[in-house]
């Protein structure tokens, strides 16, 4: 966000204007907790990814995490495309495409290095 003003409202706008939000909390890093739990209040349906899910605090527990290996697997992926179609589903109801069902519709994942992100 390169937008002029207050980071957390714009964050906050973010997550209220998106239909589906999609998080990774390997490494529990605060400000993703506190967007999560923004999110989880503002009820948008929620993809969580997380490298060891046993290490979520127990609050976290009770909402499905994706886990998925530091070298994405085929596995992986297709784990991380069927639950990101299942939120999509849940936000775009009967507005979602027909395409999102179809194998591939999403394309390939790739993991962006921390350098770069």
């Amino acid at each position: 966000m390169a937008d002029p003003g207050m980071i957390t409202d714009q964050i906050e706008d973010a997550i209220e204007t998106a239909s589906a939000i999609v998080a990774d909390i390997t490494g529990l890093n605060p400000n993703v907790m506190w967007e999560l739990g923004y999110a989880s209040q503002c009820a948008k349906p929620l993809v969580v990814l997380n490298q060891k899910p046993g290490s979520s605090p127990f609050d976290e527990h009770n909402i499905r995490q994706v886990p998925y290996t530091e070298t994405l697997t085929a596995e992986d992926e297709n784990k991380i495309h069927r639950h990101l179609r299942a939120a999509l589903r849940m936000a775009l109801g009967s507005a979602a495409p027909a395409w999102l069902d179809k194998a591939g519709s999403l394309g390939r994942l790739y993991k962006v290095p921390p350098n770069l992100a």
